[in-house]
């Protein structure tokens, strides 16, 4: 690279990091100072005259739009009026007599997120450069030059951020180039259950799933039972302990009784009984469903599970499979992760006569327990609807829920939370929750695949692995044959469906072909 477009290379990264900080300042309700709204609103209006007839829907459809970019950010308004952020199409300067007509007036919003969300839907329309776009405008007010410069703490929040674009960005493409909504519109034309621990889709007579067509709108999903929730494509992000204690767990031992993959048949083994320390997690994960009521993209998902930490040297903490609490038994049987492959187990609570009486040691404070938890502890901190850990709840993907699960400490007497995903290289051998193996190389050697400069979120936290694991692709891959496993089942159902359905009609043409005069209807 020649000296000009070095520098050039390094005034733009420059630029994408003043961007980071403006957004992030926006995103916490910065407000433009008069008469700095008024040259955002002049931009604005440029960009909205020049872009609203290129969009089928006109005003209503720009508007649309931005209000979606505004409620990605967390900062969703009831409503979006173009109106509020620009001035008449006339006006092609912020002369002094235009600063005297709107001086001490409410309008224009002097709201920042608003106006880069109104630049922003420009863009995208146009096909636009988005970020060019951002910084072209933002340069042309004071605020460039102006606003702080970000601490540590709001380098977190840029990076974070970031986070948060990249999981919807990978969101929407996977679910696209999958052809998601195909696949769940043609779900909702049969009757179908799914089951979420084995991932499978059937034809059900009654039909078991209870769920709207989208967990986040126009509200938010907060009790829908684990066998009644929709098959929406997951992967898990994070586990939060709610409970704990120091046990003993039966797993049932030999070579006849392992399995490569959970809920499978085989033949039995002899029963141990082993020192564990069983928790309760809550676990997030990111799922992919309608966002609105056309798009598909990124959620957040949170769910009960189960974990076991064996009083001996494993890869950490291994998934029990086949229940969501600890008390419970959703599926057949239940199932861990241990030397080599996957072992039934019996729960201390199941199989124990007095299990009314047993308790975990350790558990989260506040009525819920390890039973429950707030269902979005950003937007409706406090609020808990003791639905059971057995039910799903959902909320929007945004960076403050990001911070939340992926930054912020969630300790529980000695416990922090679990990230599922692996820093080191090694081979993923399960599918419902990642399990890694060493597969022989070291820390060293696979830190040099991922660019230090690529990494921006901190050491040390599940957000730093889930970042790491986006650029190394096994989050990809994941999220990918998740996505895979849905389509691929809804098609084979659908064809169950027309085969069966053909054989029916066949078997009424060939009654009604054998119908005699003295004969009386079925």
């Amino acid at each position: 690279m020649g000296n000009i477009e070095h520098v050039r290379e390094q005034i733009y990264r420059g630029d994408r990091q003043r961007l980071g900080e403006l957004r992030a300042l926006a995103r916490q309700g910065y407000k433009l100072k008069p008469p700095s709204h008024l040259q955002a609103a002049l931009a604005a209006t440029r960009a909205y005259q020049a872009t609203r007839g290129k969009v089928a829907g006109g005003r209503d459809a720009f508007c649309a739009r931005a209000l979606a970019l505004l409620d990605l950010s967390g900062r969703k308004p009831e409503t979006f009026n173009i109106s509020k952020q620009t001035l008449a199409k006339n006006l092609n300067a912020i002369t002094p007599e235009v600063r005297a007509r709107y001086a001490g007036k409410p309008l224009p919003h002097k709201d920042l997120a608003h106006y880069l969300a109104v630049i922003r839907t420009a863009a995208e329309i146009d096909g636009a450069n988005i970020e060019a776009a951002e910084i072209a405008f933002l340069k042309e007010l004071p605020i460039w030059q102006t606003a702080a410069r970000i601490d540590a703490a709001d380098e977190t929040w840029m990076a974070i951020e970031n986070l948060c674009d990249l999981l919807r960005d990978l969101g929407t493409k996977v679910a696209s180039q999958a052809n998601l909504a195909r696949a769940f519109l043609r779900q909702d034309k049969l009757s179908l259950r799914w089951d979420a621990f084995l991932e499978r889709l059937a034809l059900d007579r009654s039909g078991q799933i209870n769920m709207g067509p989208s967990p986040v709108h126009p509200q938010v999903e907060i009790g829908v039972n684990f066998d009644e929730q929709r098959p929406l494509p997951s992967v898990p992000l994070v586990r939060v302990p709610v409970g704990w204690g120091n046990v003993e767990l039966e797993i049932e031992m030999g070579s006849a009784c392992v399995s490569k993959k959970p809920g499978v048949d085989r033949p039995g083994g002899r029963w141990e009984s082993l020192k564990v320390r069983l928790i309760q997690f809550r676990e997030v994960r990111l799922a992919l469903a309608f966002i609105n009521d056309r798009e598909i993209g990124s959620v957040l998902m949170s769910r009960g599970a189960v974990g076991a930490n064996f009083d001996r040297p494993t890869s950490g903490t291994s998934m029990i499979w086949g229940t969501c609490h600890w008390q419970d038994i959703l599926a057949v049987q239940q199932e861990v992760f241990f030397d080599g492959g996957w072992r039934r187990v019996r729960l201390p609570a199941v199989r124990s006569e007095d299990h009314e009486d047993f308790g975990l040691d350790h558990v989260a404070p506040g009525e819920a327990g390890d039973w429950d938890w707030e269902f979005d502890p950003i937007g409706h901190p406090g609020s808990v609807t003791m639905y059971g850990a057995d039910y799903v709840s959902f909320t929007r993907l945004t960076p403050d829920h990001l911070h939340h699960w992926l930054v912020t400490p969630h300790p529980l007497d000695g416990m922090d939370v679990v990230c599922p995903w692996s820093l080191t290289e090694a081979t993923h051998v399960e599918r419902e929750y990642p399990v890694w193996l060493t597969a022989g190389g070291d820390f060293e050697t696979y830190w040099n695949d991922v660019p230090v400069e690529a990494l921006t979120c901190p050491n040390d936290t599940p957000a730093r692995i889930i970042e790491t694991n986006l650029h190394n692709g096994r989050f990809e891959t994941a999220l990918r044959e998740a996505a895979s496993r849905v389509v691929d089942q809804t098609h084979l159902v659908i064809e169950q469906n027309r085969l069966a359905a053909q054989d029916a009609h066949s078997a009424l043409r060939a009654r009604w072909a054998e119908r005699k005069p003295d004969m009386k209807s079925p």
